[in-house]
């Protein structure tokens, strides 16, 4: 898939992210799904790999987003939320603290 910014989610099955900390690869497994997943027009299966638009790129569902903070159309900064095994994990339990802290301590 080319890359792209329009916030429609992307990707195939081979994406993963990784933690050079940890030495980790997290796999794409795709479990959960939102009300978008896997409807494209053309019947061509739709991933949650990734999702990119301007202000936002996010990886999986709630995976990992690093997101623009803005007040009043100027930018104050960034803010990087993660929560694995939405589309990403090595089997953690869903909805634990490790779940939301594993990337980001």
């Amino acid at each position: 898939n080319e890359w792209r910014s329009d916030g429609v989610r992307f990707g195939t099955p081979k994406c993963f992210l990784f933690s050079v900390t940890l030495d980790l690869k997290l796999p794409y497994h795709g479990r959960q799904k939102s009300s978008q997943s896997g409807m494209y027009g053309s019947g061509a299966v739709q991933h949650d790999c990734v999702m990119c638009t301007q202000d936002m790129l996010q990886f999986g569902l709630k995976d990992l987003t690093i997101q623009s903070d803005r007040v009043e159309g100027h930018e104050a900064g960034m803010t990087c939320t993660s929560q694995l095994e939405f589309s990403y994990g090595v089997g953690l339990k869903i909805d634990s603290m490790d779940t939301k802290t594993f990337l980001g301590g």
